[in-house]
């Protein structure tokens, strides 16, 4: 029998509020234990999630094989996300949002120059601990004829927002040894983040599909000899 997403929802609700309110033995969960429960469940999905859209791509992944990869019922993917499209949404998000992340923790203790090749190797790193965030960001952050094509240019932003500060910073400290006297605006220095980030997607997913015994170091120091203009 064909279940409807909506019969499909109901029945995810009905087995997460059995769970949270400890119907299936046990004691029940406190407030903030059915929240915890409530975002490890969504995070297990987004996982799940990422890793379809990573093997085999977005429309080629059902909701069924989300359910079936983090080992619960299409119900449950349908209560926590309403539908496919705002699953995969949440996905480019998530992803965007995981190297930022990575990239502001990075640059943080360091400016100018240092902060971007701390910056360029944390994101590298990362991508290669998590190839499919990569892979995701690489296949779908520009695809404009998905439903959620709207949100794109937030996602994108998150992702380059980091690198552009640092960007600034670096045409900063070249001003200030008096290197330069240029006046290059935000929209140009994301314009060079844009760049900068599209060559570490690419270069972390040409390391892992053709020269897997490269270093992380070693494209890190291919990058920054390409930007070394930068610094000159």
């Amino acid at each position: 029998m064909t279940t409807s997403p909506g019969s499909a929802a109901e029945t995810g609700a009905a087995e997460t509020g059995a769970v949270e309110t400890g119907a299936v033995g046990g004691t029940a969960p406190t407030g903030d234990g059915r929240t915890a429960r409530r975002l490890a469940t969504r995070e297990r999905l987004l996982d799940a999630a990422l890793e379809l859209f990573a093997e085999r791509g977005y429309s080629a992944t059902s909701m069924d094989d989300v359910a079936d990869r983090a080992g619960v019922s299409k119900g449950t993917v349908f209560y926590n996300f309403g539908s496919k499209q705002a699953l995969g949404l949440a996905v480019v998000q998530q992803a965007a949002a995981r190297i930022s992340a990575v990239a502001d923790q990075a640059r943080t203790p360091y400016a100018g120059w240092e902060a971007l090749n701390a910056t360029i190797l944390a994101m590298l790193r990362a991508f290669d601990a998590d190839p499919a965030t990569c892979q995701v960001l690489f296949t779908e952050l520009f695809r404009a004829e998905r439903p959620w094509s709207d949100q794109l240019p937030a996602a994108r932003a998150t992702l380059v927002a980091p690198v552009a500060t640092v960007i600034a910073e670096v045409h900063a400290e070249r001003a200030t040894a008096g290197r330069t006297t240029a006046t290059p605006d935000a929209a140009q220095f994301e314009m060079i983040a844009v760049a900068v980030v599209g060559a570490l997607v690419f270069s972390a997913l040409d390391r892992a599909t053709f020269h897997p015994g490269r270093s992380v170091e070693d494209v890190q120091a291919a990058l920054m000899a390409t930007i070394s203009g930068l610094q000159a």
